[in-house]
């Protein structure tokens, strides 16, 4: 009841995840459905569902394709990287910027 407001659009887990849960907890059903909820919470929080189709299927619509291509093409431009660091969800940038392309984003956004 306590988790109701933040569990109450999760999409149903499949019999797999409860399988692999189940016995990723030694058979402790608490332990499990516990963690199952969290994986799913981070996954809706996180949009990973769609995220995981698009990498499958491929961009749905041009709109997708356009900000993939983008991304590629920063990405290549000027590239970084984002690590973990601990479980408070911090996060570490790390800026290649011996390796940006200066010439190529000011060519590509003007100066």
């Amino acid at each position: 009841e306590r988790c109701a407001p933040q569990t109450a659009d999760l999409r149903p887990p499949t019999q797999d995840e409860r399988r692999r849960f189940l016995e990723a907890s030694s058979g402790d059903a608490g332990k499990a459905a516990h963690l199952l909820t969290k994986t799913l919470v981070w996954r809706r929080d996180n949009n990973i569902d769609a995220l995981t189709k698009l990498a499958r299927d491929g961009p749905a619509t041009e709109e997708d394709r356009e900000e993939l291509a983008n991304e590629a093409k920063v990405d290549a431009l000027y590239p970084c990287a984002l690590l973990p660091t601990g479980y408070d969800g911090t996060c570490l940038q790390v800026q290649m910027l011996g390796r940006a392309d200066v010439g190529g984003l000011l060519d590509d956004v003007g100066e």
